[in-house]
């Protein structure tokens, strides 16, 4: 004979079994995320600062031979001047034609240029932290931050002088905007990843095109180390004193180095954002086992500081012929 009060007390104790390992599912997707990674990344990102200067640094060695240019051109000299444009006060440029700005001035716009771009990912970064630490309370502050981004975005492509479509511009996809709506929603772990994942094609595309900007300096500064080589072979040619050329075989060692110290540092700046890439990958896949480092970002970074520091001392020398 079946006894009804053991079987309630078995499907009692079934029911809270089974909720107990349902409970437990619930808990490890909603469970507190470790906002360490995403602050290790931020903190990282943050010393992409500390190299923003160096190349407006480098733009300042140019600026004497240009300014001599610009003083014996009349053309040149009439073109050194504002615009501004009608439909914005704050906005600027020099009257120059691609083809004849100087080279300190473009090194200059580039710099602003980057800086904004630097900004604008480590803001990017910033909010990862914020979501992370389920600092954003609601769907509307998410919505405001991510389209603030955005506009950030765009602005420093334009800074460095990319048109792309508008559609590229974003940092925040409307796959991740979703996800994170979820996140702020559900506190799951997995929405997180859903958002790094989802932005991944969008960082990769912003890298390339700060990495495209760098190429178009590196041959910028070829150009211009071609014609300054140039006008080196020109002296020589026209010096009949062996003490004359060998003060302009030294100018053009110099010279020489200065280049070759620049292009290395370039490069050097260059690798960072493949690494800056492949860091915001890795963060993705390390969300679970909390097997995030960002040290090799960090350690590249320390490298474009290491070969600025060379270029450095390689203009002080040039500066003394």
């Amino acid at each position: 004979m079946i006894d009804a009060n053991n079987e309630v007390k078995f499907s009692v104790r079934l029911l809270k079994s089974v909720f107990s390992i349902y409970l437990v599912l619930f808990l490890s997707a909603c469970a507190t995320i470790d906002p360490k990674p995403f602050v290790q990344f931020n903190n990282t990102a943050n010393e992409l600062t500390s190299i923003d200067a160096i190349i407006g640094d480098h733009g300042s060695t140019l600026k004497q031979k240009d300014m001599l240019s610009i003083a014996t051109d009349p053309n040149l000299f009439s073109h050194f001047a504002l615009e501004f444009n009608a439909n914005n006060p704050y906005q600027y440029k020099y009257k120059f034609t691609a083809t004849e700005e100087p080279l300190f001035i473009k090194l200059d716009r580039f710099q602003q240029g980057l800086n904004e771009l630097n900004s604008t990912f480590i803001k990017y970064t910033g909010l990862l932290v914020k979501l992370s630490g389920n600092e954003i309370a609601n769907n509307a502050d998410f919505e405001t931050l991510a389209d603030d981004l955005n506009t950030n975005a765009k602005n420093a492509l334009v800074s460095l002088g990319k048109k792309p479509d508008a559609a590229n511009l974003a940092l925040f996809s409307t796959l991740a905007s979703t996800a994170a709506q979820a996140y702020i929603n559900n506190k799951k772990k997995i929405h997180l990843e859903e958002i790094l994942v989802a932005n991944q094609p969008l960082v990769n595309g912003f890298v390339d095109q700060a990495r495209v900007a760098l190429s178009i300096l590196a041959v910028d500064l070829q150009v211009s180390y071609d014609l300054q080589q140039r006008l080196f072979l020109n002296d020589w040619l026209q010096a009949s004193a062996v003490t004359d050329k060998e003060t302009l075989t030294e100018k053009r060692y110099k010279n020489n180095e200065v280049m070759i110290k620049t292009l290395q540092m370039l490069e050097a700046l260059d690798k960072s954002y493949i690494v800056l890439a492949q860091t915001h990958k890795d963060l993705a896949r390390n969300i679970e086992n909390n097997g995030f480092s960002a040290n090799n970002l960090l350690i590249q970074i320390e490298y474009v500081k290491k070969r600025y520091e060379d270029l450095k001392k390689a203009n002080e020398t040039a500066s003394t012929q």
